[in-house]
């Protein structure tokens, strides 16, 4: 199973995840730990499940270890990063993102 809110933002509201307003945001993150929960108690026929989050820092990242998950953290590059953002169209300034992704460099 895997659990990716970008995924379940175009399964449930049929948009991109960051043009969910803060309501829709709510809904999707609670479903998506519904399904982690159901996945946890044995109620699927799932053997893994692979959940996608963006953890930036080590906080955040023991959040998830302290509940069990294996994290491993997956970094493209900060170049690969940027490109992305250009060739995205997003409600955010584009500077102000890679800016962001600089400083967590």
């Amino acid at each position: 199973m895997i659990l990716d809110a970008d995924t379940l933002a175009e399964e449930i509201l049929a948009r991109p995840l960051h043009q969910a307003t803060g309501l829709q945001r709510d809904l999707l993150f609670r479903e998506r730990n519904n399904r982690l929960a159901r996945f946890c108690s044995g109620g699927t026929k799932h053997p893994r499940c692979w959940m996608i989050v963006t953890a930036g820092s080590f906080r955040e990242r023991k959040f998830w270890r302290e509940f069990g998950a294996e994290v491993i953290v997956l970094h493209p590059g900060i170049d690969a990063c940027i490109l992305r953002v250009e060739e995205e169209q997003r409600g955010r300034p584009k500077d102000e993102i890679i800016k962001a992704i600089k400083r967590w460099h």
